[in-house]
């Protein structure tokens, strides 16, 4: 093989990597248009390859025991959003099919791991769920039926955002809900809704997450 042809089979090789390439690429686009714009099902998964520890399902049967309310007590790092995704699901399989679901977390950081995680373990297309904070302006809008939301924005926001038609169906979960207990903060607690679920770490100091019906 000579000099040049040596040239153009390493061209030509190149030329197929960067086929290859821009047709993954197509390909990941694709995935992701195809997620924004599918239905959303008829029953929510959202905890898809995951199998629940024993406390985490006694927890679960003990919310639903106590009338779709209360504040459970997971130390940091325990699987506090796996629970509540379980919560969530059964929620919208067994009592309330036109779930609606307000999420309030401390941190930006937050919203978008509970982001991820929904993305990453359910069914629900990425059009049905929103973000309120770090540069996000979603609400309940287009057909979104979950609502992420830092905190800061939920107490000057949300009450406006969540109608009525909206709280009739509606389940408020604070994550780290010790962290709503400022005068200002404790404001995403006079939301409307039909459900509720605090998570937290030291929960003593909460004393406002009951059911606003």
């Amino acid at each position: 093989m000579t000099p040049e042809d040596k040239l153009k089979l390493h061209q030509l090789r190149i030329l197929e990597w960067y086929t290859e390439q821009g047709q993954q690429g197509e390909a990941s686009n694709f995935n992701q248009n195809e997620n924004q714009t599918a239905p959303l099902p008829s029953k929510w998964s959202l905890t898809k390859n995951i199998n629940l520890y024993e406390w985490q399902k006694e927890c679960v049967k003990a919310w639903f025991a106590n009338n779709y309310s209360g504040t459970v007590k997971v130390v940091t790092g325990g699987g506090k959003t796996i629970l509540a995704l379980s919560i969530i699901e059964q929620l919208q399989n067994t009592i309330d099919k036109d779930l609606y679901v307000v999420i309030i977390v401390p941190t930006i950081v937050l919203m978008n791991q509970w982001y991820d995680e929904i993305i990453k373990n359910g069914n629900i297309p990425q059009s049905f769920i929103g973000r309120m904070g770090g540069g996000y302006q979603d609400d309940f809008s287009n057909g979104k039926r979950i609502l992420i939301s830092v905190l800061v924005s939920a107490s000057q926001k949300l009450e406006k955002v969540v109608n009525s038609k909206i709280s009739e169906h509606s389940l408020l979960v604070v994550d780290e809900c010790h962290r709503a207990g400022s005068n200002e903060r404790k404001r995403v607690f006079n939301i409307k809704r039909k459900y509720s679920l605090g998570l937290s770490a030291t929960p003593e100091r909460d004393e406002n997450l009951t059911n606003n019906d």
